[in-house]
């Protein structure tokens, strides 16, 4: 929706609510991708997308762009997959109880493995963060790796249909450890 309403599309839809909703705009989006692929060729579908949809997101975290409703299902139901047991969150330390400087850091384990952590101003938001730590190790997204790219990311980006991205409530791999990731 973001990179459709930069493009002028918000000009050019016509459509009972005004201004468009983001699903309008993204479908808008989708529609012109469709129809470029139909008209002209797929390679110049591939370039669009490349030239405004992939390069918008050089430099941004996918966990800031990707709106998980439930990360600790999502884990669970990986962990599962994999034959591990659900996790269990701990409080690993706490400082500053009953104050406004509170911080808690919650530790997540699985079969009593150590799989990740993360510091938060409350016990809730610290275990949510150390979920999201635990889906960074398995997805292997890095915080501390340098942003993609365009260069490279146009260079890796392969278009084929028949290979579909598994959604995140099927994800499981064969070939992953999920030892190697913790």
């Amino acid at each position: 929706a973001h990179v459709s309403f930069n493009i002028g599309t918000k000009d050019l839809i016509l459509c009972s609510e005004y201004p468009p909703e983001n699903h309008t705009l993204a479908s808008s989006l989708l529609a012109i991708v469709g129809s470029i692929a139909k008209d002209d060729s797929k390679s110049k579908a591939e370039k669009f997308v490349l030239d405004l949809i992939c390069t918008q997101l050089v430099g941004k975290d996918v966990f800031d762009l990707w709106d998980l409703k439930d990360p600790c299902a999502v884990l669970n139901s990986i962990l599962v997959k994999h034959g591990m047991s659900e996790y269990e969150p701990r409080l690993i330390f706490e400082s500053g109880r009953n104050t406004i400087m509170a911080i808690y850091n919650v530790g997540i384990y699985s079969d009593k493995k150590f799989l990740g952590r993360a510091p938060g101003e409350t016990l809730n938001i610290a275990e949510e963060l150390a979920v999201f730590d635990c889906l960074r190790k398995i997805f292997q997204i890095r915080e501390s790796e340098k942003p993609i790219s365009p260069k490279k990311l146009s260079m890796d980006v392969i278009m084929n249909e028949k290979i579909e991205n598994p959604s995140v409530e099927n994800w499981y791999s064969e070939s992953l450890k999920l030892s190697k990731c913790f």
